[in-house]
Order: C-alpha cells, then sequence, then structure tokens
C-alpha cells in the first residue's frame, strides 16, 4: 500500500518567506508568508503579473476563455499586499482561512477563472 502525501500546506512546511496559495472555490491567490506562530501563519498576497492573456471566444453567456488554465503569472513580494491569517487545524491536518474552509496550499498559484 502507498501512502498519499496531504496536498495542502502542512506545519512542517510552512515556512517564513516561502511561498502559499490560499484556494478560493476556483480562483487562487499567491501569497508569502510573512509570520509563523504555534497556530496560526500570516499571508501576504503577492503581486502576480499575468505573462499570458487569456484567449475568449463566443458562446454560453458571454464567453468562453479555452486557455484558462495554461495562464502563467510570474510573481513578486508585495509589502504593501493585504493579509489574511491561516489557523492549523488538528481535524484536517492543514492551515486554512474563515473557519477552515479554504484551504492553503505551498508554492505560488495565482489563478483567476475566466469562464465563471
Amino acid at each position: 500500500m502507498f501512502e498519499v502525501k496531504n496536498p495542502y500546506l502542512t506545519r512542517e512546511d510552512a515556512k517564513v518567506g516561502d511561498g502559499a496559495t490560499i484556494c478560493m472555490y476556483s480562483d487562487r491567490h499567491a501569497c508569502t508568508i510573512i509570520k509563523k506562530t504555534k497556530c496560526t501563519i500570516t499571508l501576504q498576497r503577492d503581486k502576480a503579473t499575468r505573462l499570458t492573456d487569456p484567449i475568449i471566444i463566443p458562446g454560453g453567456f458571454a464567453g468562453h476563455c479555452i486557455n484558462n488554465n495554461d495562464i502563467e503569472y510570474d510573481y513578486e513580494v508585495d509589502l504593501n499586499g493585504g493579509t489574511d491569517i491561516a489557523y492549523w487545524s488538528e481535524k484536517n491536518n492543514w492551515y486554512a482561512i474563515w473557519h477552515g474552509t479554504t484551504p492553503v496550499v505551498p508554492g505560488r498559484h495565482e489563478h483567476y477563472d475566466y469562464n465563471f
């Protein structure tokens, strides 16, 4: 039998200065961990600059983005970026904001869902 690695940000993975991503339904927000305590991490939004333009074709309600999952971003720390506090969940073994409903994953993975 094999063990499946937890895809969410764990205590061992969370280090000040590292990138993290807040998962918001189908959107994702890239952040930097700026503070860590026993039960929380403070995340500051990064500046994410889109490198690839979305390709929208007519259809549906207003159009459809055919390269939605292929859009690339460049990241830089934003000292004026907004902050969120993620709390450690012993039950789920991950950090999350908003009462555990919004998990945090390691690395920077900005994503805007143009089809929503």
